[in-house]
């Protein structure tokens, strides 16, 4: 229950911010913008593979890097504005509950802004484009997108708290290059690049729609698994490590 608490507080802070124009306003706008360039398109019988690739290709490499680094310094300037974490870092909560409770809001945020975005996509194809669309397999990717957005999540918050905004910010914005290089070249080292795996986990979904590709299940595990592997590993890591750090912080200065 007091879990529950903490998130919910954590939401109010949000309230009057421009935090959930960003998750709930921008991936509507963003699909309308797709939505809008393909019905300018010929439909075809691949239609369906064009919109999948350049839906969860950009949002993966052009639009999480820089979201998750806003939201994350976002929600830790805050409590920087608000007595330069002294509220924040005095309460009776413990340091596990405060740092676990920004993060699940961090996840939380992300989670709806993708699903909100896939949702919109999947509706307008459907009804209003009249292109028959695999429902699950689009959800299956953006599920699958949200998991491998975690570890940045969780190395954006220890990164906002440690030096504020603009290095979060900073961080996001060298995410957008690396990531959009790897998902061209990088065959080979993609698992190794955390900001690829977004892009990676939901792009092998591709080849289970129609005309996507002759790929047998195993391959398409294999790749999965090479995928949720280091994400797995690196949040444990990232985790554990942000929560040794945060336990014996006592806030940073406000020049910083």
């Amino acid at each position: 229950m007091t879990f529950i608490k903490i998130l919910s507080a954590e939401w109010l802070k949000t309230k009057r911010t421009p935090m959930r124009w960003v998750v709930f306003l921008a991936p509507i706008i963003f699909s309308i913008f797709f939505l809008g360039y393909f019905s300018l398109k010929k439909i075809t019988p691949t239609i369906q593979i064009s919109i999948f690739q350049m839906f969860f290709g950009t949002f993966a490499t052009m639009v999480i890097p820089i979201v998750v680094g806003l939201i994350s310094g976002f929600i830790i300037y805050e409590e920087e504005l608000a007595g330069s974490f002294n509220g924040f870092l005095g309460c009776k909560l413990s340091r596990l509950s405060l740092y676990l409770g920004k993060l699940i809001m961090l996840i939380m945020l992300t989670s709806a802004s993708i699903i909100i975005a896939t949702f919109v996509l999947v509706v307008g194809l459907t009804f209003f484009m009249n292109i028959k669309v695999s429902w699950m397999i689009f959800i299956r990717a953006a599920l699958l997108m949200e998991i491998g957005t975690i570890p940045l999540l969780a190395f954006n918050l220890w990164l906002s708290l440690a030096f504020g905004m603009s290095a979060s910010l900073g961080f996001g914005s060298a995410g957008i290059v690396i990531s959009g290089i790897v998902a061209i070249v990088g065959d080979k080292v993609w698992q190794f690049v955390i900001w690829s795996w977004p892009e990676r986990l939901s792009r092998v979904q591709m080849f289970y729609l129609p005309n996507g590709g002759i790929k047998s299940h195993t391959y398409i595990f294999h790749e999965t698994i090479k995928g949720i592997a280091p994400v797995t590993g690196s949040f444990i890591l990232i985790l554990a490590l942000g929560l040794i750090w945060f336990n014996k912080w006592e806030g940073r200065k406000s020049y910083d």
